[in-house]
């Protein structure tokens, strides 16, 4: 704001040029010069989805719908999740936006530092005027972290195989090997390669097993068996010593 002081002289009187001077008060007036002010608008994408273990890309935009440069802009992520790692993208050039000019830019969320879930963050921009006036624009925005394909898998993996490891304590061998088989697989999608081992060792023991329940028992190594022959060689062997006491002894009495 500007103050002007008039002061006002002149004559006064009937005479054509005025009889007598006059002097007036001073008047001053005030003049008030308005500098043009930067205004920016700030955009975020909403469509804000990855799976846990990606990196999500947020995009923003940033123009000046006001009157003078926007200077030293600058942006940044703020929220209430200590454990978030992210990183802003901005042309490295960019430090001043003028009127009608806009900036393009990126924010990169680490989704693995937060996991799976609903985030709610915060994109503050920050920048001066020509006087040296700093602003401050905010925009909040939403994402979604899905849980992670591979996690999926390893969950899958985890199932399948308990489900034939029941199998196999039911004696369903063939069953049992194409459900190891099958979360050896999803196993090695997760990249599990200690699980998958695991699921090999249980197919290779699954077979074993199917192979001895379709060979019959070998006599010699049958323990039932043989106690059932020695019984039956024993009663033999007694029938008949029996059975010659009883001749021999009519062979006395007929004598």
């Amino acid at each position: 704001t500007y103050y002007i002081p008039f002061v006002i002289t002149g004559k006064r009187g009937p005479c054509p040029q005025g009889c007598h001077p006059w002097r007036g008060e001073v008047v001053t007036l005030s003049l008030n010069v308005i500098h043009g002010l930067p205004a920016l608008s700030l955009s975020v994408s909403s469509d804000n989805v990855a799976a846990e273990g990606e990196t999500l890309n947020v995009d923003f935009s940033v123009r000046n719908l006001g009157s003078a440069p926007a200077y030293n802009v600058k942006a940044e992520v703020k929220s209430d999740y200590s454990s978030l790692v992210s990183q802003v993208n901005i042309p490295g050039d960019v430090d001043t936006l003028e009127p009608n000019d806009t900036l393009e830019g990126s924010v990169a969320i680490f989704t693995s530092s937060l996991g799976e879930g609903e985030y709610e963050l915060r994109l503050d921009v920050s920048f001066v005027d020509t006087k040296g006036t700093q602003y401050v624009k905010q925009k909040t925005f939403s994402l979604s972290i899905l849980p992670s394909q591979q996690a999926s898998f390893e969950q899958q993996g985890d199932d399948t195989y308990e489900e034939g490891v029941a199998l196999l304590e039911t004696d369903d061998f063939k069953g049992a090997i194409m459900l190891f088989s099958q979360a050896k697989q999803l196993y090695v999608l997760s990249e599990n390669d200690d699980k998958a081992a695991q699921c090999e060792q249980k197919i290779d023991d699954a077979y074993q097993q199917l192979e001895m329940a379709l060979t019959p028992e070998p006599v010699e190594d049958n323990e039932y068996y043989l106690l059932l022959v020695g019984l039956f060689t024993g009663a033999a062997a007694a029938f008949l010593g029996l059975t010659a006491g009883m001749i021999r002894r009519r062979g006395s009495a007929n004598k």
